[in-house]
């Protein structure tokens, strides 16, 4: 397993990380665990910009943006 993490305005944040696919996750995606083995990895430099614009929530950042209705 790996992780990256990012210092970012004093508090540490992890923004990617990896590592060994576990069996059952290889098992409930149609795969033979017994044949088949896997890495995953991912990025996540939206928890920089959670840090840096305050924002509390980071679902925030997926929401559709506000339309005021006419």
């Amino acid at each position: 397993m790996v992780e990256i993490d990012a210092r970012c305005r004093g508090e540490w944040l992890s923004v990617a990380g990896g590592g060994a696919l576990k069996g059952e996750m290889l098992r409930q995606a149609g795969y033979d665990s017994a044949a088949v083995s896997g890495y995953g990895f991912g990025v996540g430099i939206e928890r920089l910009v959670q840090a840096r614009d305050g924002i509390e929530d980071i679902r925030d950042l997926w929401k559709p943006p506000y339309v005021e209705a006419n």
